[in-house]
């Protein structure tokens, strides 16, 4: 490759020094000369002179690379021109001998070029001679090269052997001082580094440093000069001392951790500190500090932490959290020989308050309700509390005795207190608003029962004291998770039931009073297992309603109910009118109207003929919402029936809003209708609602002729019950209606 060559513009040379033949002549006039300079002008002086002594066509001087096989030419002359500083790859050269052997001196005196054909150098300019000098440091590594090229080949070379020889000392002392000269460039340039960096001295006092250091202290460079760095180091828990700190540096020759740095403004901050011990020319030791900020990184991770274990609406311990801390807690107590309990809340009511009000109005609830319970966990110690899910809470109670008894005891009054602490409403925007608590409670540690069942355990005991009464606490016990894994069970064979057909419909009559008329009938779902006994509704029913299940049914229910009714409208068969219970969960479904639409489209003679039944707190869970489905189902052209009124919420009021057509008297006051005047007043109230209401009235459960003859005697227009008909099959209903006929 051709090299760029610089004039000789800024370097000096000394009178032209006559060739000698004698390499002592040489360096007696060489190296005065080369002692007025030093740095860079001496490389320039050497490159130049040694060429016109020596008649070398290209001469150069160079610092070797520590890892990679190169040197990097800081003086080259060419026909007696500088070039400026280029890198020599040492591979395929003459020079290679610098690395791979311990010769000084290496010579060939002749066909350079085509011995060592990659080198570019030599072919390019077709140089027949080289005579190198290898330059090392005390331990024998390479530092450097003196490379001297002719284009004609050498006579003697042992006057150039010679003369390099004496000139190893020299150069030597020059490298070595230039790659230091170097170093601490990169030195300096690190020092001013945007990482904070100090040295101190023994006594941990600081002696250098950058600006990086300074501005992290808030103070200029020269200010901290002299400081100890006890009055930089803010104490906070858990931090390594000083004098730890020295102690592991002298152990080990360096030390890394963190620390807290006061500010001069007040402010503390957190660093990592990294420092390592280094000692001068004279023995001296010094700790250089590598300081960097970690106060956003620690930031960070605190937030990180905070959405892995904090509830964001609450601010409370989250899910994830209380999971780890039972463990930790259920240890302790078997440690400790003591008792705790584990109360999971389920908020009552807060379903409708959300439904109704918006969401809005509900996490503004939970957060006044996490903030009652926090003041309520307080004032107990080592209570933890956190939120599990939408309006469910736990609290975990350690140390509340020694026996299963008084811990029991001690479990009791904390529920009474919890209960008496909700019977506050809450102040929402203006609005007043009452929820109530049920709770379950799983006491710890018991015998046989892994970590991750105490949260099951609890959770069964709340639904069982919801499916008592709301505002209750229950213990859970072993018959409880019996009837759990049972139900569990009727819930699996109830599916495959519904896969299977093995789900029919049977049908009551409903008749009219004052001339036995048949009227309609209601559908009432039957499970009949092949080859065991028929399941009673009221045992599969509860398990359905549970889950989405009861909503698989209820289409099940109306597809079936609807052909029926469609087949005998097309047959002349069969009761005028049908009806058909509905769930909670299935009526406020998304699609339960557009289902319900489509199944009249299939079956068009169910309109003006089809009833759906749903009960009270079926429509009050969302009023507005059950207002809006109804007229929707009017205007579909079916009649609307409020079913067990006077079991439920059995508000006059709320009547007036809803479009229904019928009311269904339940049972409960029809069972002694003929003996307890009580229940009398009760049903003539309903009737003379009714019928300022203008809705017609069937009375469910009528059993006997007494009961049939005393409603009638008040007027109410409709019954069914075991008095006239059980429910049956299709076929035992078309014969019972031809012979009731």
């Amino acid at each position: 490759m051709s090299l760029p060559v610089l004039s000789r513009t800024g370097v000096t040379p000394s009178a032209p020094i006559r060739p000698s033949s004698s390499a002592e002549d040489i360096m007696t006039q060489l190296m005065p000369l080369l002692w007025r300079y030093t740095g860079q002008d001496f490389f320039n002086q050497l490159v130049l002179q040694l060429a016109g002594l020596t008649g070398a066509s290209m001469v150069f001087a160079g610092l070797q690379h520590q890892q990679a096989e190169q040197v990097r030419v800081i003086a080259c002359n060419q026909q007696g021109r500088l070039c400026p500083p280029f890198n020599y790859d040492l591979a395929g050269t003459p020079c290679t001998f610098s690395r791979h052997s311990q010769e000084q001196v290496c010579i060939y005196n002749s066909g350079i070029a085509e011995r060592f054909s990659d080198d570019h150098i030599l072919v390019e300019h077709g140089l027949q001679a080289y005579a190198g000098l290898a330059l090392r440091e005390p331990g024998g590594q390479p530092l450097g090269v003196l490379v001297l090229l002719f284009d004609q080949p050498l006579a003697d070379s042992n006057r150039i052997r010679t003369l390099l020889s004496r000139l190893d000392p020299r150069v030597t002392a020059e490298l070595r001082q230039r790659r230091t000269q170097e170093q601490l460039m990169v030195a300096a340039t690190a020092f001013e580094s945007r990482e904070g960096i100090f040295i101190a001295n023994s006594r941990m006092q600081i002696q250098q440093t950058n600006r990086a250091f300074a501005r992290l202290c808030g103070q200029e460079p020269d200010s901290l000069s002299g400081i100890s760095l006890t009055e930089l180091r803010a104490h906070a828990a858990g931090m390594t001392d000083i004098e730890d700190i020295v102690q592991a540096i002298d152990s080990r020759g360096w030390w890394q951790g963190e620390q807290r740095l006061q500010r001069a403004d007040g402010r503390t901050i957190d660093v990592n500190v990294q420092i390592s011990k280094i000692h001068d020319g004279l023995g001296i030791p010094h700790y250089v500090h590598y300081v960097e900020d970690i106060s956003e990184q620690k930031a960070n991770r605190k937030r990180i932490e905070k959405m892995a274990y904090f509830d964001e609406l609450t601010g409370l311990h989250n899910r994830r959290f209380m999971v780890e801390h039972i463990s930790h807690t259920v240890a302790l107590a078997e440690y400790e020989s003591t008792r705790g309990a584990l109360l999971l809340l389920d908020l009552d009511g807060f379903k409708n308050i959300n439904d109704s009000l918006g969401y809005a109005i509900g996490d503004q609830l939970l957060i006044q309700v996490a903030e009652r319970l926090r003041c309520f966990s307080q004032e107990y110690e080592d209570v933890s509390l956190a939120r599990m899910a939408s309006d469910e809470f736990v609290l975990l109670f350690p140390r509340l005795g020694h026996g299963y008894s008084a811990t029991k005891t001690r479990t009791e009054q904390l529920a009474n207190a919890l209960n008496e602490l909700f019977s506050m409403p809450f102040e929402v925007n203006g609005l007043r608003l009452h929820v109530g608590i049920s709770a379950g409670i799983s006491v710890f540690p018991a015998t046989g029962v892994t970590l991750e069942e105490y949260l099951r355990q609890a959770d069964t005991a709340t639904h069982m004291a919801k499916r008592i009464a709301q505002g209750r606490h229950v213990f859970f016990s072993q018959e409880m998770a019996e009837e759990v894994q049972e139900r569990l069970q009727l819930f699996n064979a109830l599916q495959q039931a519904l896969k299977n057909e093995e789900l029919t419909l049977h049908y009551q009559p409903q008749v009219q009073l004052d001339n036995n008329r048949i009227i309609g009938a209601e559908a009432l779902l039957r499970w009949q297992p092949p080859g065991q006994p028929p399941i009673p509704p009221g045992h599969f029913i509860p398990v359905a309603e549970e889950t989405s299940l009861i909503c698989d049914i209820g289409n099940w229910v109306l597809q079936k109910a609807c052909r029926q009714l469609q087949h005998w409208q097309q047959n002349g068969t069969g009761p005028e009118r049908l009806s058909v219970n509905i769930s909670a969960r299935h009526f406020h479904s998304p699609d339960f109207v557009a289902r319900i639409e489509a199944l009249l489209q299939q079956y068009p003679a169910c309109r003006h003929r089809l009833t759906l039944e749903m009960t009270e707190s079926v429509l009050l869970e969302n009023l507005a919402e059950s207002r809006t489905r109804m007229a929707r189902l009017k205007k579909l052209g079916l009649w609307l029936s409020i079913d067990d009124f006077g079991t439920g919420y059995s508000s006059f009021a709320y009547l007036k809003e809803l479009p229904a057509d019928e009311l269904k008297l339940d049972r409960s006051f029809i069972r002694h209708v003929d003996e307890t005047p009580r229940d009398r007043a009760i049903i003539a109230c309903i009737l003379q609602l009714s019928r300022e209401l203008s809705m017609t009235v069937v009375a469910e459960g009528v059993e006997t002729q007494s009961q049939r003859s005393q409603l009638q005697a008040m007027g109410c227009p409709a019954c069914q019950g075991f008095l006239l008909a059980r429910p049956m099959p299709e076929e035992a209903l078309m014969t019972w209606l031809s012979n009731t006929g």
